[in-house]
């Protein structure tokens, strides 16, 4: 199996996912990750049935805001629980594939899967493919709201339009 058989084998892209189902806030942590899985998949090659394998070797993200992307081995993963339930500590978590977006709006953010790949005939031994290939995902949105922050003191009066009071 070469190189160039590899590529066009129907393997599937990864997902792109985050925590929120994609809310976040702007100059806050938004945390995305990928979900992607080793695959086998059939083949004929020269009059013969192989067996590949195609295992994810590295994932890059491209968050759809201009700036930086990351390019990392690791797929990323949802935080926990525990760090979840409290916003203040989920918008401020950084992990090796969040983002911070610096303005509001809705933004489409993709991952391209990098796959190593190795192949079997008649249930032998797995042979390396030389090189990689690359699959995108489809795109993922997030959408990037503000906060504003009222300071106000003093109790609410009657009548009175406050931030914080009912009219």
């Amino acid at each position: 199996m070469s190189l160039s058989e590899f590529t066009v084998l129907p393997i599937a892209a990864s997902r792109v996912e985050a925590d929120l189902g994609g809310f976040g806030l702007r100059n806050g942590v938004t945390n995305i990750w990928a979900v992607g899985q080793e695959q086998q998949v059939q083949a004929e090659v020269l009059g013969s049935s192989v067996l590949v394998r195609a295992r994810p070797v590295e994932y890059s993200f491209d968050y759809g805001d201009g700036t930086a992307t990351v390019t990392t081995s690791e797929p990323g993963g949802p935080l926990p629980e525990s760090v979840l339930q409290d916003s203040a500590t989920a918008f401020e978590t950084d992990t090796a594939t969040s983002h911070r977006y610096t303005e509001t709006g809705t933004y489409s953010v993709r991952v391209v899967t990098t796959f190593e790949g190795e192949y079997q005939v008649a249930g032998g031994g797995w042979i390396p493919i030389p090189g990689t290939t690359q699959v995108a995902s489809a795109p993922f949105t997030v959408d990037i709201w503000r906060t504003k922050h009222l300071h106000v003191s003093g109790p609410c009066v009657p009548g009175q339009k406050a931030a914080g009071c009912a009219d």
